[in-house]
């Protein structure tokens, strides 16, 4: 058993928490976080969300919403959106964070890069490849 929290970026405090049962995962308690929060509090809020929910069903959810979802994408996810960022000059896109772990044996080297696409088609309209 896990507990899912939506925090907030400026203060870190806990704006909501779920409890994730020990026989289910994140993905199906998600729509019921967001909705534990005041209003007042989405409203021109960004919201940024894990790697696992940058799928169809939660960024249409989020965008329904008086908010702006900012999602993280996994180069190691589904290939729909692949098409459309693949070809992205990623190599001129500045670098906002990088970090270095070790663990397990290895150095991970992780960078974030954000960028904004006008046009992309996700996540109102699914695009086969």
């Amino acid at each position: 058993m896990f507990v899912m929290t939506a925090v907030r970026h400026d203060d870190t405090l806990t704006a909501a928490l779920r409890e994730i049962g020990a026989k289910t995962n994140e993905i199906p308690e998600f729509r019921p976080l967001p909705d534990t929060v005041d209003e007042a509090q989405l409203s021109d809020a960004a919201i940024t969300v894990d790697a696992p929910h940058a799928q169809t069903d939660h960024a249409r959810y989020l965008v329904e919403d008086p908010a702006s979802p900012l999602l993280a994408l996994r180069t190691k996810q589904p290939a729909i959106l692949t098409k459309q960022l693949g070809i992205l000059p990623w190599k001129d896109v500045p670098v906002v964070h990088r970090s270095r772990d070790r663990g397990h044996g290895r150095e991970e080297i992780r960078e974030v890069k954000g960028v904004t696409v006008n046009g992309l088609l996700f996540p109102l309209e699914f695009v086969p490849l």
